[in-house]
C-alpha cells in the first residue's frame, strides 16, 4: 500500500466536506509551482475509503466527480439530472453564464434557468454579482 504525507506539492483532504480548503488548495497550487490533492486520505495518510473519481469534460474543462457510497448504490445507470449537471459545471467554473450552460448540456436557456432557480431556492447554489461579470456561489 502506498504511503501518503503532505508536502509544499502534495496536500491530503480525507472527504469532499472541506470544499472550501480544498478550492484554496487548488488556487495555491495554481499560483505556485503545483502540486497534487488526494481526497479520501486523512492527515495521518490513513485512507477513507472513498470511491474511485470519475472524470468528465464539462465545456473545455475537466471536472472530477465523485459519488457517495450511498448515491453510487442508488443510482441504476441512468443520466444523471440537469440539476446534478449544472450543480457540477458550476463547481468548477462559477463565473459561467445560464446561457454557456445551456450550450454544454444541449437544453434551452429557459430549461436552465429554471434548473438554476431550483438550486437557488434550496440554497444550493447563490448568484454573487450581475448577470454579466457575477459568479455563482455553491453551498455544501
Amino acid at each position: 500500500m502506498k504511503k501518503y504525507s503532505e508536502s509544499t506539492i502534495v496536500e491530503l483532504k480525507p472527504s469532499l466536506s472541506q470544499i472550501k480548503e480544498i478550492i484554496e488548495t487548488i488556487s495555491a497550487f495554481a499560483n505556485t509551482e503545483g502540486g497534487k490533492i488526494y481526497i479520501g486520505i486523512a492527515d495521518t495518510g490513513q485512507i477513507q475509503g472513498l470511491p474511485e473519481p470519475v472524470y468528465e469534460e464539462a465545456g473545455g474543462s475537466f471536472v472530477t466527480v465523485f459519488k457517495s457510497p450511498e448515491k453510487i448504490n442508488n443510482v441504476q445507470n441512468s443520466s444523471e439530472k440537469s440539476s446534478e449537471k449544472i450543480f457540477r459545471i458550476i463547481s468548477a467554473r462559477p463565473a459561467i453564464s445560464a446561457q454557456e450552460l445551456a450550450e454544454i448540456l444541449g437544453i434551452t436557456s429557459r430549461a436552465v434557468e429554471k434548473q438554476l432557480a431550483k438550486l437557488k431556492n434550496k440554497g444550493i447554489i447563490k448568484r454573487i454579482g450581475p448577470d454579466k461579470g457575477g459568479r455563482w456561489d455553491v453551498n455544501n
